[in-house]
């Protein structure tokens, strides 16, 4: 009988070691698929930014081309109704489209450049996110596995130590 019961004891020490490297390993992969993971996000985000700074660059080209538009219209009106275009009013309503059209260009690239660095930060966030889950799936597997270790070492050691008392008092 004391056999048997050493037996189902040391297939309860089997399964509790099983079942500890089981946790460990799915704990150590969980912080891997999320580094994984949070790699990706940061080349989305990366790849975000590089497209917001390439659309803040096409927008303001299309401004300044709106903005040559606009000019060349006031000039084409003020040339129609025999103003002098380079002169006066015609002249001060002349560069003031060229300077406003400009302000707006270059807010559309500022805006376009704060966007991207909004993704840029994402893609840092994300990067030390992984780096983080990693290091916490491996610090969770290795107490997984120190606290198994110290279970199945106690549970050992109290059956040892029960069978061994045991045959001590029997004899």
């Amino acid at each position: 009988m004391a056999a048997a019961a050493g037996g189902a004891s040391a297939a309860s020490l089997g399964l509790q070691a099983a079942g500890t490297a089981y946790s460990a390993v799915s704990q150590y992969y969980q912080g891997k698929w999320a580094k994984q993971l949070a790699n990706y996000n940061a080349k989305v985000a990366t790849m975000q930014g590089q497209y917001a700074l390439e659309r803040g660059e096409q927008m303001g080209a299309r401004q300044r081309m709106a903005t040559g538009q606009l000019r060349g219209a006031q000039r084409a009106a003020f040339a129609g109704q025999n103003v002098v275009i380079d002169d006066g009013t015609a002249l001060q309503a002349n560069e003031q489209a060229a300077y406003w059209g400009e302000v707006d260009a270059i807010t559309v690239r500022n805006n376009a450049a704060l966007e991207a660095w909004g993704y840029k930060q994402s893609a840092v966030n994300s990067v030390l996110s992984g780096q983080m889950s990693m290091a916490q799936g491996m610090a969770n597997a290795t107490g997984t596995i120190l606290g198994g270790a110290g279970r199945i070492a106690s549970a050992s050691g109290g059956s040892a130590g029960a069978s061994g008392g045991g045959g001590g008092s029997g004899g």
